[in-house]
């Protein structure tokens, strides 16, 4: 009777068992279910803004209105012009230089700055202007909720206005005087942001200066602008949740995992003691570049933080119309 008891017991024991291990492997399968289900709803919620989707967006421009001459140089004339990006108008400046086209041309996305101290041109009007003496037509859009554009959307602090140079890209190929086979594009701190991605995107671009640019890596990005401007974050965790480990909406985002689709032809300038943005961001990207048999050239300017200034600034510039023209002119 003991020996039957006993043989009873083992064999609810072990039905026990079983039941536990099936019981937690079904725990374990509905977590990682859980789990997938609400990276894929990241992924999902952030389509609009991942790199490969904007590749194959369709942007339709409805081109460039001039709406008044600001200035005539000896060289070139300035204008005020505006356009729509995404059904929003939006402001910027624009340089045409004298004689007749077809003009190669230059877009320029200016950095972070308060749209309540913003004018038109503000952070782009120097660099035009020695473009546009050299002969090319220098553009440059204030982007939305700066200078006279509407307000808008503006996720992450640059997607917004990453729409509206993609717009730009496509209007400026509608003016008479332009070569839509030469264009290239400038882009200073989060303008060089915005130049990376739109070079991504978009295969009209031939060739790209960055200066003090922000980094390819939008995880860098991120951890910045939790120091400068952490309120504009909180749109961004929602969406797409913290840039840990695993996450992979952030890759999705970054320039540096499309590296490949980028402009075979980059210039980078960097201040040696900038602060703002780490020279190691303009250095990390050298390196893929040149993994990527990319033509690169890369300067460091010794003792200039993020603004470049005087002798280093001139310098910079004159490298990057000579860059230009190698690959716009000839």
């Amino acid at each position: 009777m003991e020996d039957y008891k006993t043989h009873v017991w083992k064999s609810l024991s072990w039905l026990v068992l079983v039941f536990l291990i099936v019981f937690m492997e079904g725990c374990i399968q509905s977590a990682e279910t859980v789990s997938k289900r609400e990276s894929n709803n990241v992924v999902h919620a952030g389509n609009e803004y991942f790199l490969e989707n904007l590749r194959f967006k369709a942007i339709r421009s409805r081109g460039i209105n001039v709406i008044k001459t600001l200035e005539v140089e000896s060289h070139f004339t300035r204008y005020l012009i505006k356009y729509e990006s995404d059904g929003i108008n939006i402001s910027g400046m624009m340089n045409v230089p004298k004689g007749h086209g077809l003009f190669p041309v230059v877009i320029l996305n200016h950095g972070y700055y308060d749209p309540r101290k913003f004018s038109i041109g503000l952070g782009f009007r120097n660099a035009a202007d020695i473009f546009a003496r050299h002969g090319y037509v220098a553009i440059g859009s204030d982007y939305r909720n700066h200078g006279s554009s509407d307000k808008g959307p503006d996720f992450f602090q640059h997607m917004g206005s990453l729409y509206d140079v993609l717009y730009l890209v496509e209007a400026v190929k509608e003016l008479p005087y332009v070569d839509k086979e030469r264009i290239g594009m400038w882009g200073y701190s989060k303008g060089g942001w915005i130049t990376l991605k739109a070079s991504v995107i978009s295969k009209d671009i031939k060739v790209i200066a960055l200066f003090g640019s922000m980094s390819s890596d939008d995880r860098e990005n991120y951890y910045a602008l939790e120091k400068w401007h952490p309120e504009v974050l909180k749109d961004v965790r929602r969406v797409l949740g913290k840039p840990e480990e695993g996450n992979e909406a952030y890759k999705l985002l970054s320039p540096i995992s499309y590296i490949r689709y980028m402009s075979n032809n980059v210039i980078i300038h960097h201040g040696e003691k900038d602060e703002a943005a780490p020279l190691k961001w303009s250095e990390y990207l050298r390196e893929a570049l040149i993994r990527e048999r990319k033509t690169v050239e890369f300067y460091v300017y010794p003792g200039q933080g993020h603004v470049l200034k005087g002798e280093a600034w001139d310098k910079s510039m004159e490298r990057t119309v000579n860059f230009f023209n190698r690959f716009l002119r000839n």
